[in-house]
């Protein structure tokens, strides 16, 4: 039986969504022993006992959405696998769900130019210094440099699996899929207004932080600006994702993009602004520089242009 969401108001709709943001942080102090928390983020341990937390805690968004906000829904008998999926948003995937992926990858085209480029400078700084180099030419040093660095990003399996399955899975499932369309039926507020207000609960739901960094002695100031620096960068990207989800309804194609996303990181404007060790004569970064501003330039141009190109679906989340 599919999920008929009922029209509900927008002060349950926010209470629901401050229900599973506190729920979310709460679970990760509650649910963990003391004596893992103190461990370091990327210890294995603290890793799995993380990952056993946000599960719990989709686990229970799944689990009460129906009875609060699907109208047909009122005994257990009702609720079955292909509910479950209807619920998530869980389409087949197909090449619309690659889209968001795509017009993602358009964003960040600034920083695959970058990476392009640093590499270039290092291969050239070391080749003007003799160094020795084991690769015949630019595209094998750059080649055995990417193989290296994802190599040493994967080496903690764990923390691989956490950052690019299991954290954008739960979290979308929590923060978009469980979210987002009771405040669409509430009927009161605009799809830009769900775009830009639901994400909120997911940046306030990595405030918590700033806890953990105060207890460690980072000055007050420092923590300050990361937190805030966090809750913009989280906002805009969870803007971006409800959007997305909004347009396709499909689960598959924001986790996805979720995972990309943490794979690409913050764009690196170093280039732009710092020195760059080993990159040549000052003629040659001058250059490098002014094609890297260009391409993060052509990136977000391209991106915004993308908005009305894209063939994404007009759909408000089936769920009749």
């Amino acid at each position: 039986m599919l999920c008929k969401l009922r029209h509900t108001s927008v002060f349950l709709s926010s209470l629901y969504a401050c229900m599973l943001s506190s729920c979310f942080v709460m679970n990760l102090y509650l649910l963990i022993p003391k004596q893992v928390t103190s461990l370091p983020r990327s210890d294995e341990r603290q890793i799995q006992w993380r990952i056993f937390s946000v599960v719990v805690t989709s686990m229970v968004a799944i689990a009460t959405f129906p009875y609060i906000f699907c109208e047909n829904l009122v005994a257990f008998e009702g609720i079955g696998v292909d509910t479950i999926k209807n619920i998530l948003g869980w389409r087949s995937i197909d090449k619309t769900t690659f889209v968001p992926l795509l017009h993602a990858a358009i964003l960040y085209f600034g920083s695959f130019v970058t990476s392009i480029i640093r590499y270039r400078l290092n291969f050239i700084g070391k080749r003007y210094s003799k160094a020795h180099l084991p690769d015949k030419n630019f595209f094998a040093f750059m080649t055995r440099h990417i193989v290296q660095n994802n190599m040493q990003r994967f080496s903690n399996r764990w923390q691989a699996s956490r950052d690019y399955f299991f954290a954008p899975l739960v979290e979308e499932i929590i923060f978009r899929t469980c979210i987002i369309p009771p405040f669409l039926f509430s009927g009161n507020m605009s799809m830009m207004a769900v775009c830009w207000i639901t994400p909120l609960f997911f940046g306030l739901a990595h405030v918590h932080h700033a806890i953990t960094k105060l207890k460690n002695g980072a000055p007050i100031k420092t923590v300050l600006f990361s937190t805030i620096f966090q809750l913009v960068y989280t906002t805009l990207f969870g803007a971006y994702a409800s959007y997305c989800y909004i347009k396709i309804g499909s689960l598959p194609a924001i986790v996805i993009l979720h995972s990309f996303c943490n794979f690409m990181g913050l764009p690196d404007v170093s280039l732009l602004f710092g020195f760059v060790q080993g990159s040549g004569d000052a003629e040659s970064l001058q250059r490098s520089r002014i094609l890297s501003g260009i391409a993060y330039i052509a990136g977000i141009a391209s991106f915004w242009v993308c908005f009305g190109l894209f063939p994404y679906e007009e759909l408000l989340l089936v769920t009749t």
